[in-house]
């Protein structure tokens, strides 16, 4: 059997706060990449510190990513995340990393940081946003809120309201 330090690796990092339909779409993006899975869970003084929602605490936040994977039989390890790097631009092994259209530019930074401590690049895998019924992407504050719940679905009706600040005009 390899060891870790003989493996392909794919890293992919995130709060996953409420997992949702996007979460799973990330993980399962590298998961496909074959390599084995390195998934940076942000710490809870982290989380706390960077979001906006009741944030949920590490234990929580793992199990439904822990039920996914080892529904899906890959290979991976959880490390808490305590910044927005980690160990990504200081260690040779990783080859890719996986990030949504909204973190891509995270990639492109972590790769640039790669370079100056004579790294190569990873490769970006970039995933799409999950969009729920709404047209919206979905997102864990949107789920804390109660506007949609993990799939997407609209759970509070849309709001809509119109309004004018036109001036009568004088066609004379």
């Amino acid at each position: 059997m390899n060891t870790l330090e003989d493996r392909n690796i794919t890293i992919v990092a995130g709060s996953f706060g409420h997992f949702h339909k996007g979460h799973r779409k990330l993980l399962q993006a590298a998961a496909d990449t074959g390599n084995y899975l390195i998934i940076g869970l942000t710490s809870d003084d982290y989380g706390k510190r960077t979001k906006n929602y009741n944030f949920p605490d590490f234990e929580r936040r793992k199990k439904p990513i822990v039920d996914f994977l080892d529904r899906i039989n890959c290979r991976y390890e959880i490390k808490e995340l305590r910044d927005n790097t980690g160990d990504s631009t200081t260690n040779p092994q990783y080859r890719a990393i996986v990030v949504s259209r909204e973190t891509e530019k995270n990639g492109k930074i972590i790769n640039e940081k790669r370079r100056k401590n004579g790294l190569d690049d990873m490769e970006i895998i970039t995933v799409d946003l999950e969009i729920a019924q709404d047209y919206f992407p979905i997102s864990s504050r949107r789920i804390e809120s109660g506007e949609i719940d993990e799939e997407g679905v609209r759970k509070k009706p849309i709001r809509i309201g119109l309004c004018t600040n036109l001036e009568p005009i004088d066609l004379n």
